[in-house]
């Protein structure tokens, strides 16, 4: 949600091995910003910090580029411990929620958040900085700090979260230019078989999103089927459009080592005033890799050419430690 407005139903399903990556997400066809409305998933903690309590310790690294010069750091993970009733941890470099400091030039801001769950509670608080002394040489300093957090609650069948960032300014070469503020706040409902869920997303104060949707998972031999109904309603600019998309998929455990999972997701309507209706559908597949209590994840990266190879068989490669 950082610089575009990012809309996504969740449709993580029960993993075989009871947590989730990035690279999980992708294969399972969903943006993975923040997770899953209807099923655990590690990546649940960015949209509601109370979905730390259904995890326990673990270690999680997506990997990625480290940062050259103050820039293009992609690799980010988190270190989560439970102790009695009490979960928390420490999360570095995380890009895909919230967070409204500027880059200064090829440079990109530091960023940690701080988890705090118990209970049915859950917290979050976000810290982002940089500071660029003389930036091209003209003897100016570049700077901006932001904090944002997040709140999460279950009750019973209902889940509440919100997630706010404040507006920030930043000091670029010594002019201030402020950045918005941003948030997201929803529910989920379980209903008998099926999670209801609904969301208004506001990235900046010109775009918004509300999501509403219904999604149901089951058991089926070594697996888990899931499928699941999502409205988007998206306002970006003068434009107002909505989408109505449908999603199906499976994960299956073939050994004690092997989790293969494929999804697929396509819009049913698409209306509005952007006047674009097209063929959109996407391909999710990918593998779990499992030794005691880690878990490598992948996306099978020659999906999309209909081949399946060995040759760098697996991309956006993420390890989850469960201790």
């Amino acid at each position: 949600m950082k610089k575009t407005l990012i809309v996504a139903a969740g449709l993580a399903v029960l993993s075989t091995s009871a947590f989730a990556s990035k690279a999980r997400m992708t294969a399972l066809n969903q943006a993975t910003s923040n997770g899953s409305y209807y099923m655990q998933d590690n990546r649940n903690i960015w949209r509601s910090a109370a979905a730390l309590n259904d995890l326990g310790s673990h270690v999680t690294a997506e990997f990625g580029a480290s940062a050259t010069a103050g820039a293009g750091g992609t690799a980010n993970g988190g270190f989560f411990q439970s102790s009695g009733a009490l979960n928390y941890g420490l999360y570095l470099n995380e890009t895909e929620n919230m967070g409204g400091v500027a880059d200064v030039g090829t440079a990109n801001p530091a960023r940690a958040d701080l988890f705090f769950a118990q209970s049915n509670w859950g917290v979050r608080l976000g810290y982002e900085s940089i500071t660029v002394d003389n930036v091209g040489g003209s003897g100016e300093t570049s700077e901006g700090t932001g904090f944002d957090f997040g709140v999460g609650y279950n009750m019973n069948d209902l889940g509440l979260w919100m997630n706010y960032q404040p507006a920030v300014t930043n000091t670029v070469a010594g002019t201030d230019a402020d950045g918005e503020a941003a948030m997201n706040l929803g529910a989920t409902y379980e209903m008998n078989d099926y999670t209801l869920f609904a969301e208004y997303i506001s990235p900046n104060d010109d775009d918004s999103a509300i999501v509403l949707g219904a999604g149901r998972t089951y058991d089926v031999n070594a697996g888990t089927m899931f499928y699941d109904v999502t409205l988007a309603n998206t306002t970006v600019g003068d434009d107002t459009d909505t989408d109505v998309s449908v999603a199906f998929g499976a994960e299956v455990k073939a050994s004690d080592w092997l989790t293969w999972r494929l999804s697929l997701r396509q819009s049913v309507l698409q209306t509005g005033d952007s006047e674009t209706s097209t063929r959109d559908t996407q391909l999710g597949a990918g593998a779990s890799l499992t030794w005691g209590g880690m878990v490598v994840d992948g996306t099978i990266q020659n999906a999309g050419t209909g081949a399946l190879g060995t040759d760098q068989f697996l991309s956006t490669v993420s390890m989850t430690y469960m201790f």
